[in-house]
């Protein structure tokens, strides 16, 4: 009999150790028990590894790592998901928590779901002090189309907090790996993995989501990202809309997907889905000279 979990569950942490132990609970808790819980801890100095430590003693389906400096957000990311043993793999974020039947009910969609590479659980968002502030919409990507699913994902994903979700592991690892570090790294590894395959939701499985972090309001944004000054509430959106295209366009995954040809149309499309659904104000003029510098880009004449 294998002794290999059926699922997953991924929590890098970084000084949270006062938030941490709600979200460990809430996994430790599942109603389903044959699941790894992996930790990885950025260097944290205020009582992380102490607490994560205690845990994994308690309960040896917990495997903590502590890394010898703070290795960045992404790079903890690209650690942990090389750390999975099992078919299904979840990122979950140290300030959060789930519902009990997480485990349980998404394990039963990928079965039930063969053509699904992606299980999106419901999000509900809440304040600081812990009392309800949204419940998001259940979304799914079920479009046979890559394109299709992509979009749906820019105008409804976003917008819904459709960002922590359960994936199968070899694609989750082939959409993390030469990855530039960019602004809305989630985001950008969710399109791909939208390109790659479907992904079904469940309006039952609730993931609980803690409305502190770096995305709360655009300044603290710019600060954690070092974003430029220059971005407002008017033009925020554009700079999204770039940054869709600059990953298509030049990360190292669409490369043996795509030709030069469909690079250049995946990248148009995702950036004006993006203008025309959150900016809907017609720029005619400059869309021409917009697309022809973008052609102009990848083809190396600027």
């Amino acid at each position: 009999m294998s002794n290999k979990p059926d699922m997953t569950i991924l929590i890098p942490t970084y000084n949270r150790v006062m938030l941490l132990e709600k979200s460990l609970n809430s996994i430790l808790n599942q109603s389903y028990s044959n699941i790894e819980i992996i930790i990885g801890d950025n260097h944290s100095n205020d009582g992380t590894e102490e607490l994560c430590r205690k845990y994994a003693k308690e309960d040896k389906r917990i495997k903590y790592f502590r890394h010898s400096k703070n290795i960045g957000t992404y790079k903890n990311g690209l650690f942990l998901v090389n750390q999975s043993t099992s078919d299904y793999t979840s990122i979950i974020c140290d300030d959060d928590w789930v519902s009990n039947n997480y485990a349980e009910e998404i394990i039963k969609l990928f079965k039930a779901n063969e053509d699904s590479l992606i299980v999106a659980p419901t999000t509900w968002l809440y304040n600081e002090d812990y009392t309800l502030k949204k419940r998001c919409e259940t979304i799914n990507f079920m479009q046979d189309y890559p394109y299709e699913r992509m979009c749906h994902y820019i105008k409804y994903g976003v917008i819904n907090l459709v960002s922590n979700l359960c994936y199968k592991t070899p694609l989750l690892i082939e959409s993390f790996k030469n990855i530039k570090t960019r602004f809305c790294e989630d985001q950008l590894i969710i399109l791909k993995m939208l390109y790659l395959g479907k992904c079904v939701s469940s309006k039952d499985v609730i993931y609980h989501k803690l409305d502190n972090g770096c995305t709360k309001d655009l300044e603290t944004l710019k600060k954690n990202w070092n974003l430029p000054d220059n971005i407002t509430t008017h033009n925020y959106w554009e700079y999204l809309a770039r940054e869709y295209m600059d990953s298509v366009l030049y990360d190292e995954f669409y490369n043996d997907k795509l030709s030069e040809y469909d690079k250049i149309k995946l990248a148009i499309i995702l950036y004006e889905t993006t203008k025309e659904h959150y900016n809907p104000k017609p720029v005619p003029n400059k869309k021409k000279k917009f697309v022809q510098s973008v052609i102009d880009k990848v083809r190396g004449k600027v």
